[in-house]
């Protein structure tokens, strides 16, 4: 059994994670060159906001709307998409990342399914479990599980990274 985890609005989720004022407000984000729309909080996909539409044929309707609008930080949502994905590496024998904010689970056999209630916390439990909670910021799409009955094999082409790729924390060398 596979699960296929993804992050609802993730790159809006990473932007309020850290400004908990802007919670329940529409977010946008813009890219390169702040050119088009590229991600949107649920609350901007309600205004029916376009994606891929340009910024400027939406400035007024965003001033009208108090949509806060970001420019794309590609840097913080690697950070945070690391995150997510080492706390499931952590929760789970395989892992396969299929983008930023999705990746595969294998769960085969009961042996290797551990329900989230049921995980037991570590030390960094608690600080894994705020930046999982601040991406799920607004009660929907929770990290989840999906894909039951797959038949496909998923497999990342991992032929091109670094013999020393990891997305453990506890592989990192430590310097002294």
């Amino acid at each position: 059994m596979f699960a296929l985890v993804d992050v609802n609005s993730f790159y809006a989720s990473c932007e309020t994670m850290f400004r908990p004022d802007l919670r329940g407000k529409p977010v946008v984000m813009l890219s390169n060159n702040d050119g088009c729309v590229i991600a949107r909080s649920a609350e901007a996909k309600a205004l029916q906001l376009p994606m891929g539409a340009p910024y400027f044929k939406l400035k007024d309707e965003f001033r009208r709307h108090k949509v806060h609008v970001f420019s794309s930080n590609y840097v913080l949502y690697a950070d945070m998409s690391n995150r997510v994905m080492t706390t499931l590496e952590d929760m789970a024998p395989s892992v396969e990342i299929y983008s930023i904010d999705e990746a595969f689970m294998n769960l085969t056999g009961d042996r290797n399914c551990r329900v989230l209630e049921d995980y037991k916390p570590q030390a960094n439990s608690d600080a894994l479990m705020r930046v999982v909670d601040g991406l799920n910021q607004s009660g929907k799409g929770k990290l989840g599980f999906a894909g039951q009955g797959m038949q496909k094999t998923w497999a990342m082409k991992r032929e091109m990274l670094s013999p020393a790729y990891t997305t453990r924390f506890s592989d990192l060398p430590v310097a002294r």
